[in-house]
């Protein structure tokens, strides 16, 4: 059966959801849609999550206009990243809210206000990486394209309820401090509730086959540069970690990531030392040793050549925008 594991030891449902479907990294927003409003989200190619906090609103997909009617407690997740609208038919569409920016990084999760009409909806929505997406997840389809959860009117089908939350709870939480990591984390949640129902009622207990030869390997190595960007990575080092080849490896990394080990090291270790340029109130010296830049000049020219300025410009800008 397509989207069944069948190696000779099946991981438990619970592996797979720890391991293989994590959210590692999430970007997510909280869109205010009045009722002249309307959003589009493009094509993914990895799942999007939609929970409705207040109000109700219409899904639709461009071959289906009609679409679903999701109301306040709903959920639901595109796991393909199948491009589709929330609101009214003849709104005006806004760009796509889930298009992150190269250089975001927030404190907490941006409130987007679209249309000038009473709100229609409150929605918490998110873009999902989840690391060991397979091509084959693709072609299989085994998942809904859209899976949804209802808040209400299912107390006798539990494997059809959304998970319950406190309203004014995750929104007083998503705009405080350590709102971004907060977002993400339940983003997580969700995910993975909704991951568990769909495997319990579709797939009886087994779960979906998304996995890529040497995926997990890849999406250790990329979790530790991420933890860890101080350390001397080098590819010998890294694919001694996983217990490939230096060839093997960097061919099985290109492949996951779309960039070269090294190259990928190198952006982390930016995204990291503009981070710390924003947030914190370090030292040049100190933010280079952050992210593995023991000289202080060698940092600086790295910086420049991937943001296109100093650091310290780039710190002055952040400030004083």
């Amino acid at each position: 059966m397509p989207g069944q594991i069948t190696t000779p030891v099946a991981p438990s449902l619970s592996d797979v959801l720890l391991n293989d479907l994590r959210v590692d990294t999430a970007f997510s927003v909280l869109l205010d849609i009045g009722t002249d409003a309307a959003v589009e989200i493009g094509d993914k190619r990895s799942p999007v999550l939609h929970v409705i906090i207040e109000g109700s609103i219409a899904l639709s997909r461009p071959q289906t206009p009609a679409g679903l009617q999701l109301a306040a407690g709903d959920s639901v997740l595109a796991f393909y990243g199948d491009a589709h609208r929330l609101g009214v038919a003849a709104g005006v569409p806004a760009a796509d809210v889930l298009v992150r920016p190269a250089d975001a990084c927030s404190e907490t999760t941006t409130l987007i206000r679209l249309g000038k009409g009473p709100r229609s909806a409150l929605v918490f929505s998110s873009a999902i990486r989840v690391d060991y997406l397979s091509p084959s997840a693709f072609a299989y389809r085994a998942a809904p394209d859209f899976w949804t959860l209802r808040a209400r009117g299912a107390a006798d089908q539990p494997l059809q309820r959304s998970l319950a939350f406190d309203a004014e709870q995750i929104l007083s939480a998503c705009g405080d401090k350590g709102g971004a990591a907060f977002a993400t984390a339940f983003a997580g949640l969700q995910f993975v509730h909704m991951m568990r129902l769909m495997s319990l009622r579709l797939l009886e207990d087994r779960p979906l086959d998304v996995r890529a030869p040497n995926t997990r390997r890849m999406a250790q190595v990329v979790r530790e540069i991420r933890a860890h960007p101080d350390q001397k990575w080098t590819v010998a080092r890294l694919a001694r970690s996983v217990g490939l080849s230096r060839s093997s490896f960097a061919a099985a990394f290109v492949t996951y990531e779309h960039v070269a080990p090294l190259t990928f090291v190198t952006r982390v270790r930016m995204d990291r030392a503009a981070q710390l340029l924003r947030t914190e109130v370090l030292s040049l010296q100190e933010v280079g040793r952050r992210v593995g830049y023991q000289n202080e000049a060698s940092f600086a020219r790295a910086f420049k050549r991937h943001w296109g300025m100093p650091p310290g410009e780039f710190a002055r800008t952040a400030v004083n925008p």
